[in-house]
């Protein structure tokens, strides 16, 4: 759920539509009410001509936060030498 200051006392929900692959498809309103539409390539990237965001929505591309500010999504840190590794 996506939350947007419109008032002082009352705030505007907004709540994210998911595919199979978790990638957000829509945002929608409190009355269903289709505010954003993305359309992704295989790599993450949109097709311009296909996405349309009337409220701002940092869940995008595989679910995960994209940081505008440098362009990137945060995909939650690793933990080195715990994959696959029997430490003794």
């Amino acid at each position: 759920m996506l939350g947007e200051d419109a008032h002082a006392h009352q705030a505007s929900r907004y709540f994210c539509l998911h595919d199979r692959l978790g990638y957000v498809r829509q945002v929608i309103d409190n009355l269903a009410y289709v505010k954003n539409s993305y359309t992704y390539n295989p790599f993450g990237e949109g097709f311009d001509s296909e996405i349309r965001e009337n409220v701002t929505n940092p869940f995008m591309f595989t679910g995960q936060y994209f940081d505008s500010e440098i362009e990137e999504y945060y995909l939650r840190p690793r933990r080195p030498g715990r994959v696959g590794c029997a430490h003794h």
